[in-house]
C-alpha cells in the first residue's frame, strides 16, 4: 500500500468516524427531549444509523457489498446467476420461496466473513467459484424473499443483509412493477442509500411489448417508485436476466418476445465501474455521509413542522409566568413593617464608634424595647419581650417574619392560581408542537406549596437583609464619622485641656463649668445625632429599603423561572435546538 494511498483510506476513517459521532450527538439530544413524539421513532433512527456505521468502520478494508433485494419471483436468484457468469449459483426455480438463506458469491470464504458474524452462519451460503475471480472488490448477495409464506422468517435475515450492504439493486417483476408490499417493506432502507448506491431493476422486460415497455411502463414505473420511497433511484435498467444464463429453458411458448434490454450495461457498472479499489473507499464515505445527512434531514423535517406550536407555546408560558410572578409587589404593599428600619439601626450601632455611636446604640436599644412591648401587646407575650432585651447581635422581629411568611404565603396562591389558569393553553401549543398528552397535567408544574412558600419567604428575607447591610456600609463610611464625631471630639479635648490645665495649676475648676460643659456636649451630641437621623431617612426613608429590598427580591424570583423551567418547555427549547446539533445537513450529498 501506498504512501498516498494509506493517507487517502486514513483521511476516509477519519471521514467516517466523524459522520458517526454526529450521529451519537443527536442520539444524546434526542433522549433529552422523551415527552416529543418524535423523537421515538428519530432515535430509533439513530441508533440503526449508529449501528451500520459502527459496521462501515468494521469492514472499511473489505470488500463491496453489492446486495440484490426483491419479491417472490422477481427473478433476484436468476440476475445473481447472470451477474456471475450465467452458471447455477444460486438456485432457481418456480417454487416460492426459492431462496431460503443470503446466498454470498465470492473469491474466497474469509471475504464474506463480516456478512456470516452479522448474520449467522446457519442463514448465509457461500458460492465460492472462479466466476468470482472477475470481482476482485465485490461481493454480490441473494436475498430471500419477504413477500412468502415464510416472509416473516425472512424478514431479520433481509434486514441484517441490507444493513451490510454498500450497494442495492431492487429487483422487480415487470409484469408486475408494483408489487405494493415490496416497496413498503424496503421504504426506510432504500432512503439510506443515494447516489450510485441505489439501483432499481425491471426484469422479465421480455415479457412485455417493446413500445409498451418504453412508452407506458417505464415511466410509470419510476413516478410510482418515486412516490412510494420518496427516493429516486440513480437508474432504472430493465433486463431480462433469464437471457444471461447458460440454460435458460424456455417454457414452450414462453420465449422472449423481444431481445431489448440492459443487460450489459449493469455488468459493465458491476464489473468494471463497482470493482476497483478506490470506488469501494469513496462509496463507503459517500454512505457514510448520507446516512449522517439523511438523519439531520430527518431531525430538520420534525422540527420545522413542530416549530410554530413550540414557539408560541415557549411565548405564552414565558407570559403566564410574567403574569404569575407578583411577589414583589405583593410585599411591597407592606409599608407598616418595622423590621428592615430596626435591623439597619442594629447594624449602624455595631459599625459607629465614638459619641454618636453611643447615641445610635442607645437609641436602637430603645426602639427594640418598644418594639418588643407593642408585640407583646399585640399577643406575642413576655416570650417576645424577653427574646428581644437578651438578643446581643441581631433581632429578627416576630411580626416581620410572621408578616413575610403571610404575603409569601398569599403570593404563592396567587401564583399558582394564574399558572393552572394559564397552563392549559401552552400545554395544546406543546400538543399541537407533537408532545405528549401528559404536559397537560398540572398538578407536577410547581414545587408542593409548602418548598415554594419556604422558598420566597427566603428571598424576601434575603432580601430585606442585603438591602439594609448595603444602606448600613453606606452610612457608616469613615469620612462621615469622622465629620459627625468631631464637634463632640473637640469639646472633649478642649474640656480635658482646660481641666488638666487648671489642676496642674492648682485651680480648680467650678461645678457649674462642668454642668455648662456636659450640656454643651449633649446639645452637640443631639444636633451631630439629628442630622445622622436625616441622613437615614434620606436612605431609608418613604420605603427606600423595602424598595431597595422588592427589586432584589424580583430578581431574584425571576431567576427561578419556576415555568420556564418546567421539563416539557425545557424539552421543547432543547427540540428547536435539535436543528443546532446537526453539522450542516447537505442538500445534495452527491456532489460530494
Amino acid at each position: 500500500m501506498t504512501n498516498e494511498t494509506s493517507a487517502t483510506l486514513l483521511r476516509a476513517l477519519g471521514t467516517v468516524a466523524e459522520c458517526r459521532n454526529d450521529v451519537e450527538a443527536l442520539c444524546k439530544a434526542l433522549e433529552r427531549v422523551p415527552l416529543w413524539r418524535p423523537a421515538a421513532g428519530l432515535e430509533r433512527q439513530c441508533r440503526e444509523v449508529r449501528s451500520m456505521l459502527h459496521g462501515l468502520q468494521e469492514r472499511f478494508e473489505r470488500k463491496l457489498v453489492v446486495t440484490l433485494v426483491g419479491p417472490c419471483g422477481s427473478g433476484k436468484s436468476t440476475l445473481l446467476n447472470a451477474l456471475g457468469g450465467g452458471i447455477a449459483l444460486s438456485e432457481t426455480g418456480t417454487e416460492r420461496p426459492t431462496t431460503r438463506e443470503v446466498v454470498v458469491l465470492c473469491r474466497q470464504p474469509g471475504d464474506a466473513e463480516p456478512l456470516v458474524e452479522a448474520i449467522g452462519a446457519e442463514r448465509v451460503r457461500l458460492r465460492c467459484h472462479p466466476a468470482a475471480e472477475r470481482l476482485q472488490h465485490v461481493l454480490l448477495v441473494d436475498t430471500p424473499d419477504v413477500d412468502s409464506h415464510e416472509g416473516s422468517v425472512h424478514i431479520p435475515v433481509v434486514k441484517e443483509a441490507v444493513a451490510m450492504s454498500d450497494l442495492l439493486l431492487c429487483v422487480f417483476n415487470a409484469e408486475n412493477p408494483k408489487t405494493r408490499d415490496h416497496a413498503d417493506f424496503f421504504a426506510p432502507f432504500v432512503r439510506l442509500f443515494g447516489g450510485e448506491a441505489l439501483l432499481a431493476i425491471l426484469n422479465k422486460c421480455d415479457r412485455l411489448d417493446r413500445d409498451e415497455l418504453h412508452r407506458r411502463i417505464l415511466p410509470d414505473f419510476e413516478r410510482y417508485l418515486t412516490k412510494a420511497w420518496s427516493v429516486s433511484p440513480a437508474r432504472i435498467f430493465y433486463l431480462s436476466a433469464r437471457s444471461h444464463i447458460e440454460n435458460p429453458n424456455w417454457d414452450p411458448g414462453a420465449e422472449p418476445r423481444h431481445d431489448n434490454d440492459q443487460f450489459e450495461e449493469l455488468r459493465r457498472f458491476v464489473h468494471g465501474t463497482v470493482n476497483r479499489a478506490g470506488y469501494v473507499v469513496d462509496r463507503r464515505v459517500e454512505h457514510a455521509r448520507r446516512l449522517r445527512d439523511l438523519l439531520g434531514r430527518e431531525t430538520v423535517r420534525a422540527v420545522t413542522e413542530a416549530a410554530d406550536s413550540l414557539e408560541t407555546a415557549l411565548q405564552k408560558a414565558e407570559q403566564a409566568e410574567r403574569s404569575a410572578l407578583q411577589v414583589a409587589d405583593t410585599v411591597q404593599g407592606n409599608r407598616a413593617m418595622q423590621g428592615p428600619d430596626l435591623r439597619l439601626y442594629q447594624r449602624l450601632a455595631a459599625r459607629w464608634v465614638g459619641p454618636v455611636g453611643w447615641l445610635i446604640a442607645i437609641w436602637t436599644r430603645l426602639q427594640m424595647f418598644v418594639t418588643g412591648m407593642a408585640s407583646a401587646l399585640r399577643g406575642g407575650g413576655l416570650r417576645m419581650l424577653t427574646g428581644a432585651v437578651r438578643s446581643k447581635k441581631r433581632w429578627e422581629p416576630t411580626v416581620s417574619e410572621r408578616e413575610g411568611r403571610r404575603q409569601a404565603a398569599l403570593a404563592v396562591r396567587g401564583f399558582r392560581r394564574t399558572v393552572n389558569a394559564r397552563w392549559p393553553e401552552v400545554a395544546e401549543a406543546l400538543m399541537r408542537g407533537g408532545f405528549q398528552h401528559d404536559v397537560r397535567r398540572t398538578d407536577d408544574l410547581l414545587l408542593a406549596d409548602e418548598d415554594l412558600e419556604e422558598h420566597l419567604a427566603e428571598i424576601w428575607h434575603e432580601a430585606i437583609e442585603e438591602s439594609v447591610d448595603n444602606a448600613g456600609k453606606r452610612l457608616s463610611r469613615w469620612p462621615l464619622q469622622a465629620l459627625l464625631n468631631l464637634p463632640a471630639f473637640a469639646l472633649l479635648v478642649h474640656m480635658g485641656w482646660k481641666t488638666a490645665q487648671a489642676y496642674f495649676a492648682g485651680n480648680y475648676l467650678p461645678t457649674h463649668y462642668f454642668v455648662h460643659a456636659v450640656i454643651v456636649l449633649l446639645i452637640l451630641l443631639f444636633l451631630c445625632f439629628f442630622f445622622f437621623q436625616i441622613l437615614v431617612r434620606m436612605v431609608s426613608g418613604s420605603g427606600g429599603l423595602l424598595r431597595r429590598a422588592c427589586e432584589a427580591a424580583t430578581a431574584r424570583v425571576e431567576e427561578l423561572h419556576p415555568l420556564r423551567n418546567h421539563p416539557a418547555v425545557v424539552q421543547a427549547r432543547e427540540v428547536l435546538a435539535l436543528t443546532a446539533v446537526q453539522p450542516d445537513p447537505v442538500e445534495n450529498s452527491e456532489e460530494r
